[in-house]
């Protein structure tokens, strides 16, 4: 950042926690205060606390009695494990990794009560407590790069086809996944710098217009 975030105006931390993909917890969801917004970029680069280590347990040293009465047995405390919580900031950064991770997909619809679903834009909605309220646009049937949230969204819907015996005496209902995923290679770099001279040349023809 060119300024301390908080010398910074709300336009300013609005168009951070945007870019940088931060949520933001606030009383008003259309209109968090600044203080919210602060807390929020703080909380995104927390550093995680470090888990506590813990010596061993001794072993208790048995009298000779009962080293003699027990068979050469030896006794020791059972050791008791020490489970290391994971603070909020820890799941959320480790969540954030793993369902914000982008795949390049072509993704096609199986229902066929839908018009144009196809080469249209779709939007998924995803996420939970610790997300929030997440949106991906997506083009189905197109190469498209969406992230793991809403591709897990996808994969939940199921769809419900009542099909029809040839002689149509019967219907029977069958069960499948509402959308078809298929998972593609990354772009090169080739093809990363190609699609970007596209778009350098698409806003220099539109800012002709202007």
């Amino acid at each position: 950042m060119s300024k301390h975030i908080d010398k910074m105006t709300n336009a300013e931390l609005k168009k951070f926690c945007k870019e940088e993909n931060i949520d933001v917890d606030s009383k008003n969801v259309s209109k968090p205060t600044k203080p919210e917004y602060i807390a929020a970029i703080k909380l995104s680069y927390a550093t995680p606390t470090e888990p506590v280590e813990t010596d061993p347990v001794e072993e208790i040293e048995e009298s000779d009695e009962d080293f003699l009465n027990n068979g050469f047995e030896e006794k020791s405390k059972p050791v008791k494990a020490v489970e290391v919580k994971e603070t909020r900031a820890e799941k959320r950064k480790k969540q954030r990794n793993e369902m914000f991770a982008l795949k390049r997909v072509i993704i096609t619809s199986n229902d066929d009560s839908q018009t144009k679903v196809n080469n249209m834009v779709n939007y998924v909605t995803w996420g939970n407590r610790l997300l929030g309220h997440q949106t991906d646009r997506v083009i189905f049937g197109k190469p498209w790069h969406v992230r793991v949230g809403a591709l897990n969204n996808l994969k939940d819907n199921i769809l419900y086809k009542s099909i029809q015996d040839d002689e149509g005496n019967s219907v029977k209902t069958q069960t499948m996944p509402k959308y078809n995923i298929v998972y593609l290679d990354s772009l090169t770099k080739e093809e990363i710098e190609l699609i970007a001279k596209r778009q350098t040349i698409r806003n220099s023809a539109l800012d002709s217009l202007i």
